[in-house]
């Protein structure tokens, strides 16, 4: 888990580390709000990608790995307890694949859908104003809740 100490007082902060697959708009937006929000229970760990232009680097510095054959055992050895797939464009049968590669981490597994706007030219139907990690916060409590 992430401790992190709030500045000015004695509040740990216990966060649940995160590996998020794709490291592109919808990865990097969730990862970013998860950060600037005080309240989230989530840390993003690091990234899971396949652009090679990205994976050893670092975006807004969380460090990028490669999907590959050894991507499950290296999760296994990382301290992260879930793994979100923000991968919105992916077909049924990609985001299954993802899903059950991922499970053999041992780590509860779930897939992100990007709450608003406009992504890539497509545009998304709005719910209303809420940030990346309000909705994940929401979808994971009514996980919680359901299972």
């Amino acid at each position: 888990m992430y401790l992190d100490i709030k500045a000015g007082t004695r509040e740990e902060i216990h966060k649940i580390n995160i590996a998020i697959v794709g490291g592109g708009t919808v990865g990097v937006s969730l990862a970013m709000d998860l950060l600037s929000n005080s309240r989230s229970y989530y840390y993003p760990f690091c990234f899971i990608d396949k652009d090679v232009n990205k994976i050893g680097g670092k975006i807004n510095g969380i460090p990028v790995y490669r999907e590959d054959a050894d991507v499950v055992e290296r999760i296994k050895e990382m301290p992260i307890q879930e793994v979100v797939i923000a991968i919105p464009d992916a077909s049924a049968e990609e985001r299954a694949r993802l899903y059950n590669l991922y499970r053999e981490t041992g780590c509860k597994v779930k897939v992100y859908e990007y709450p608003l706007g406009e992504l890539g030219g497509i545009k998304k139907k709005r719910e209303g104003r809420k940030g990346a990690s309000e909705t994940y916060y929401k979808l994971c409590s009514a996980q919680k809740r359901t299972t």
